[in-house]
């Protein structure tokens, strides 16, 4: 039986206040069941089955360019099907607490708002880069390595990767904006998987906004390779911009959710 000596008194104060309890709350949903490895084990299946499916079904990996298409063909798979994901995740993390009421419970706990949307943040996105990023990651660096014979450079593919996981930060940072600005869960979804899956229907219209979303991370030009494919051949990529915006995008949609929720009632 628990007594209570092996109890910690926790003295946090400011906007750090109730953060651990808060982060081991939310890490929990990650890591205190098998839901995180079926759902990393699934995902590296899934993504890295239909990337060598394609690159052994189409015979073009040791065509001329074939590396690069093989490289493309992952990247875009791995900046939609993350996006996907934790949108889905990160929809509930306040959407849910709010229908439910559980969010009224736990700010009337010593516990600051800004520790709140922290926790979110932190822990999705703790949880995002191991389950959606490094292990499907690993396995496709594995995979190219068995079809090719040749290992990539592993630091430029770990720019690559790192890369891959802004592109995440992006839309779940934006998840949690529309959590804490939206009631329902149409448009906290809908808005964010419009941007992962709209990229062919604008590209023709506009195709300066690939410079200033995500788009411009994972999905080629005419004229160049991806950012995150530039970095996996160990290239200097054409333009930083798509990522200068990218991360100020992230940065603007935390900090609006901390203001947005900070002042929210429940």
């Amino acid at each position: 039986m628990e007594t209570t000596e092996s109890l910690q008194r926790l003295n946090d104060r400011g906007w750090r206040m109730g953060l651990a309890n808060l982060m081991d709350q939310e890490n929990g949903k990650w890591w205190k069941t098998r839901q995180s490895v079926v759902r990393a084990l699934t995902f590296t299946l899934l993504l890295c089955g239909l990337v060598a499916a394609a690159l052994f079904g189409g015979h073009f990996i040791n065509a001329p360019g074939g590396l690069e298409r093989g490289l493309s063909l992952f990247a875009i798979l791995e900046g939609i099907f993350p996006a996907i994901v934790i949108t889905i995740i990160a929809m509930d993390a306040l959407i849910g607490e709010k229908q439910s009421g559980t969010a009224a419970w736990v700010l009337s706990k010593p516990v600051s708002r800004v520790a709140v949307i922290v926790s979110k943040l932190t822990a999705n996105a703790l949880g995002a880069l191991v389950t959606l990023v490094l292990v499907p990651s690993a396995f496709f660096y594995v995979i190219i390595a068995a079809i090719t014979g040749q290992l990539l450079a592993p630091l430029p593919f770990m720019a690559g990767t790192a890369v891959m996981f802004v592109n995440v930060l992006f839309y779940l940072s934006l998840t949690i904006f529309l959590g804490t600005l939206l009631n329902k869960r149409g448009p906290v979804i809908g808005i964010p998987l419009i941007l992962a899956l709209g990229y062919q229907l604008v590209d023709g219209l506009a195709p300066w906004l690939a410079t200033v979303l995500p788009w411009g991370l994972i999905f080629p030009t005419a004229q160049a390779p991806s950012l995150v494919v530039a970095l996996f051949e160990g290239q200097a990529p054409v333009s930083w911009l798509p990522l200068a915006c990218t991360l100020a995008w992230t940065t603007l949609f935390t900090g609006l959710a901390v203001r947005r929720y900070g002042r929210q009632e429940f």
